[in-house]
């Protein structure tokens, strides 16, 4: 059964790419090795998150640590 979709606000966005920010960052600086996750599962959830936070083409997401 599926329940209505509802948008999420843009301040909920930002909180969600500030938390994947830091998980990238954690992976990256090999803090974080033993969280459940593939690096490549945070990478691309953060650049699709962010291709919509930003006016930036697909190739030009900025993904920095």
């Amino acid at each position: 059964r599926y329940e209505a979709l509802q948008m999420r606000s843009v301040d909920e966005l930002l909180q969600v790419d500030d938390v994947l920010y830091l998980l990238h960052w954690l992976i990256r600086a090999g803090r974080a090795s033993s969280l459940p996750v593939k690096e490549y599962v945070v990478v691309e959830r953060r650049r699709a998150l962010t291709w919509i936070l930003q006016d930036v083409s697909w190739e030009d997401v900025p993904l920095d640590t």
